[in-house]
């Protein structure tokens, strides 16, 4: 059970990230005509633009090269089972697998993405502020 809310909790935080970025481009589209005039907002579009590729690419990259394929995997090989152990094993060997490719294993590279994501957030926020008001 563990293992399965680290994924999700995983897939939930790029999700999360990914919105509030795309968010941040909505108000960046109210801004694009001031580009010219002040050289931050274009170093703050291509920061966004490039935090959005990363966090999507990522999200994506787990998705649909590390879930997916896992996941049908791991369905073929429980029509074979035949027994509970056999049914275990394969969820064991799915679940080891999907966070290991997922980069998920290594407690540095997990820091290191947590890093990444609470810095996207703390952008959005800021700039969240500074268009809003707030």
């Amino acid at each position: 059970l563990a293992r399965y809310q680290l994924l999700f909790r995983h897939l939930l935080q790029c999700k999360r990230t990914s919105r509030r970025l795309c968010e941040v481009w909505m108000d960046h589209k109210q801004t694009k005509t001031l580009v010219d005039i002040h050289p931050l907002f274009s170093r703050s579009y291509l920061l966004r633009q490039r935090m959005t590729h990363l966090v999507q690419t990522l999200e994506r990259s787990m998705l649909y090269d590390v879930l997916e394929p896992n996941c049908l995997l791991l369905e073929k090989k429980l029509r074979e089972a035949s027994t509970v152990d056999q049914v275990l094993h394969f969820i064991n060997d799915f679940l080891d697998t999907c966070l290991q490719q997922c980069l998920l294993t290594d407690h540095r590279l997990v820091q290191v993405i947590i890093f990444i994501f609470i810095f996207c957030c703390i952008f959005c926020i800021n700039l969240f502020i500074s268009f809003h008001g707030r």
